[in-house]
């Protein structure tokens, strides 16, 4: 098994042009192919022949070993089967919110965080419909340039949550609930021109006889020290203007910052935090997530895990 697992890291097609960070993902991906063809032409394994692919009896032999690095191999070939052979969608959000390839702060990985960002969202509205109602559904779409606008839609038994990625509010929330004052400002005038905001995350809540919960959600991959990280809370306020039409009066937050790390509410403000319209997270963002979106349903956080 260990020899399978090895041939098909070292078989990864990948090129990683100008890498900018030592510990870029880039460089990371390659030093995984590099030491696994290392590895194959070491004495100890070049002579093992290659199994067709490993068994589940292989695979249990491996977690019963005593020695722990089998039972760390037996997960690991588990995770590269569920990931890369057999995608598997819980198996992808688990490697991307706790797995070595989870965001961190580096040059050309905006994309990456965003995308973290969104299925942090996802799951924390799938585990709060899941503990509400005891089962949801969920129907993805695939994230692409002028893909559908709904990336996730999860149904359960009370609630339906819509979640749209890089698109204007108005094809979640629609055109009249969505109108924007910076749009509208700018089409009076000849000589300047302007595209409406496209956030981040949207998601949208259905429950019948109650408000409709409406969250925007801005991915921001910079250190919390950056004078971008404090200019982003002001255009926060931006989208609270601009889109102040979106929202019932009430809902508390309604505009969501996500930081890689770095950012905590201050001790003796715990119990502010929540009721801003501009919410700051960072770290276990799905955890967050969940507490923002159970405070504004329920007027309840859940409880951290």
């Amino acid at each position: 098994m260990l020899v399978f697992y090895l041939k098909q890291l070292s078989n990864i097609v990948y090129s990683s042009q100008n890498p900018s960070s030592h510990q870029s993902i880039g460089i990371q991906i390659n030093d995984v192919i590099r030491t696994s063809i290392q590895l194959l032409h070491s004495p100890y394994l070049r002579d093992i022949s290659v199994p067709h692919y490993p068994t589940a009896v292989m695979v249990h032999a491996a977690y019963r070993h005593k020695r722990k690095v089998y039972y760390r191999l037996a997960e690991l070939w588990l995770e590269f089967e569920n990931t890369v052979l057999y995608p598997n969608i819980n198996s992808l959000k688990q490697l991307l919110s706790k797995g070595w390839i989870r965001p961190k702060i580096e040059t050309n990985t905006d994309d990456l965080f965003e995308l973290y960002t969104l299925i942090s969202t996802i799951s924390a509205t799938e585990q709060l419909l899941l503990h509400e109602d005891g089962e949801f559904h969920t129907k993805y779409n695939v994230v692409r340039p002028n893909g559908l606008p709904i990336i996730a839609r999860i149904q359960s038994t009370n609630f339906t949550a819509e979640i749209s990625f890089d698109r204007s509010p108005s094809h979640l929330f629609g055109k009249e609930e969505s109108a924007s004052k910076y749009r509208k400002i700018i089409d009076l005038y000849d000589g300047i021109t302007g595209n409406s905001r496209r956030p981040d995350v949207l998601l949208k809540i259905i429950k019948k006889g109650r408000p409709e919960v409406k969250l925007i959600v801005e991915a921001k991959n910079t250190s919390a020290l950056s004078t971008y990280a404090s200019d982003s809370v002001y255009k926060a306020l931006g989208y609270l203007n601009d889109y102040g039409q979106l929202w019932v009066s009430g809902q508390f937050p309604k505009v969501i910052l996500s930081f890689p790390y770095g950012i905590e509410p201050k001790l003796d403000k715990k119990a502010e935090w929540l009721k801003q319209e501009v919410a700051i997270v960072s770290g276990d963002i799905e955890e967050k997530l969940s507490n923002i979106i159970s405070t504004i349903l329920f007027n309840q956080p859940t409880l951290s895990r």
